[in-house]
C-alpha cells in the first residue's frame, strides 16, 4: 500500500518537473531565436511562438478569476507560452531595428569589419545597399534564395546587379559563396561565367 502511495505522489512531482523543464526550454529558445541552430526553422518557429503567446494571453484573460485558485502544470505552460511569444516578438523587433540602423549608416562610418564579412541573402535591395556601402565583403547564396523555376539568367542578373553596385562605389568585387546547388547554376558556383 505504501509503495502505491509513493508512486502516486511521485507522479505530480514528475509532471511539475517535466513541465518546468519544457517551459524553461521554450522560453530559452524564444530568447535565443536568432541562434544559428534555428536558422532553417526560424520563421516557422517565430510564428509558432507568436501564436502560442496569443493563445496563452487569450486563455489567461478568460481564466483571470480562477487562475490563482489552484496552480497546475498547465498554468506554467501557459505562462511559458506567453513569455515565449513576448520574447520572440521583442527579439524580432530588435533585430529589425538593428538591420535598419546598419542599412542607414553612411559609408564613411561603416566599420572596417565589413571588408571581411560575408552575409546570408537579405533580399536584393538590402544586400545591394550593404554591398555599395562596403559593409560586406561577400554574399552567401543558397538555392532557397531563388524561386525553384529561376533560371541561370535570373541568378546571373542578381549577381551582376550586386557587382555593379560595388563597381559604382569604387569597391572590390563581392565574394559570391554558394551551397551545393543544382547543375543549373554550376557556372556561377565555379566562376566559369565570369562572376
Amino acid at each position: 500500500m505504501l509503495h502505491g502511495m509513493s508512486r502516486f505522489r511521485i507522479f505530480p512531482a514528475m509532471l511539475w518537473l517535466g513541465t518546468a523543464m519544457a517551459s524553461a526550454a521554450w522560453v530559452f529558445a524564444a530568447w535565443n531565436l536568432r541562434s544559428p541552430y534555428f536558422l532553417l526553422v526560424r520563421e516557422t518557429v517565430f510564428w509558432l511562438w507568436l501564436a502560442g503567446g496569443a493563445l496563452a494571453a487569450a486563455w489567461l484573460v478568460c481564466q483571470r478569476k480562477t487562475l490563482f485558485a489552484r496552480l497546475r502544470p498547465l498554468h506554467l505552460t501557459i505562462f511559458a507560452a506567453l513569455a515565449g511569444g513576448i520574447l520572440a516578438g521583442h527579439g524580432r523587433w530588435l533585430h529589425e531595428q538593428h538591420r535598419r540602423r546598419v542599412v542607414a549608416t553612411p559609408l564613411e562610418r561603416m566599420p572596417p569589419l565589413g571588408r571581411h564579412l560575408v552575409i546570408g541573402w537579405l533580399g536584393l535591395e538590402e544586400t545591394r545597399t550593404l554591398a555599395a556601402k562596403g559593409a560586406i565583403a561577400g554574399v552567401f547564396l543558397t538555392s532557397r534564395d531563388f524561386a525553384p523555376d529561376a533560371g541561370l539568367a535570373e541568378i546571373r542578373r542578381t549577381v551582376d546587379a550586386l557587382q555593379a553596385a560595388r563597381r559604382e562605389a569604387g569597391l572590390p568585387r563581392l565574394w559570391i559563396v554558394t551551397d551545393p546547388v543544382p547543375p543549373r547554376s554550376c557556372a556561377i558556383c565555379y566562376g566559369t561565367s565570369g562572376v
